[in-house]
């Protein structure tokens, strides 16, 4: 039996939550039913709360086992997908740079926790490989890249940014656009980002990303193209509720006590 955890800040009231991501919970089939996989993941939330982390989540291959973990449902992730040709046209009105791997990340990083401040659920990894690897791994590789939105500088340089892949689309002529991250701070940078990607039509199908339950580029759209093909719910518990309470944000001039 296995199991990982990937330290995260998880933002919730606009300030980042030191989270516990577990992950690659796997048990032989053999000793299925006997425990032992309650008993690792017991003992590695145990870990990670002795070791700072007030928060937990995770994405469940199956739900029992970690509700009585004290997980429940806390979320859901949802991908979209819009037919490239039906992307809005005209001019963006900002300007779109494509990202090398010799690039600074530091703008793109701060686009993404400046969005992340104003929504509840947003992670972040806070191990090295989160940014290079996870979501940008993409402009190092083949068929894939990575662009940034913006008319700024410094850490306001980007207002957007995508990284995505090219897709084979099975049994189907052409390709799918399918991003790791899309992410507008402004309806301008989601504008441009849209226009970005419509570059892509003729041979590029369709683009995927992913968003909240309720996703605000839609309304970008004339008619009622982007349709949701994927959801899956994330559950979540707290390991320190001291802890937890004090990490997270909340509204300018909020006051309280809890005991």
């Amino acid at each position: 039996a296995t199991t990982l955890s990937h330290p995260m800040h998880q933002w919730f009231g606009g300030s980042p939550v030191p989270t516990s991501g577990i992950a690659g919970v796997t048990v032989d089939p053999v000793y299925r039913g006997t425990g032992v996989g309650s008993r690792l993941v017991g003992a590695m939330i145990r870990k990670q709360r002795d070791a700072g982390m007030v928060f937990s989540s995770l994405y469940p291959a199956t739900v029992p086992v970690y509700r009585r973990l004290g997980y429940e449902y806390g979320g859901i992730q949802t991908k979209y997908r819009v037919p490239i040709a039906a992307l809005p046209s005209g001019s963006p009105p900002l300007e779109a740079r494509e990202l090398t791997e010799h690039d600074d990340l530091e703008p793109m990083k701060a686009c993404f926790r400046r969005i992340a401040a104003t929504e509840n659920g947003l992670v972040e990894g806070t191990e090295d490989d989160w940014w290079p690897n996870r979501v940008l791994s993409v402009i190092q590789e083949e068929a894939r890249g990575a662009v940034t939105i913006g008319s700024g500088s410094g850490s306001d340089a980007a207002e957007g940014y995508a990284a995505y892949v090219l897709e084979d689309i099975p049994d189907r002529w052409g390709y799918r656009v399918s991003c790791t991250h899309l992410m507008a701070e402004t309806p301008d940078a989601a504008r441009s980002l849209l226009a970005f990607f419509r570059r892509f039509r003729g041979v590029g199908m369709d683009l995927d990303w992913h968003g909240p339950p309720a996703e605000p580029l839609a309304v970008l759209f004339g008619e009622q193209v982007v349709k949701p093909v994927f959801s899956f719910r994330m559950m979540a518990r707290i390991l320190d509720v001291a802890g937890a309470l004090e990490a997270r944000g909340y509204p300018s001039g909020t006051e309280g006590e809890a005991t």
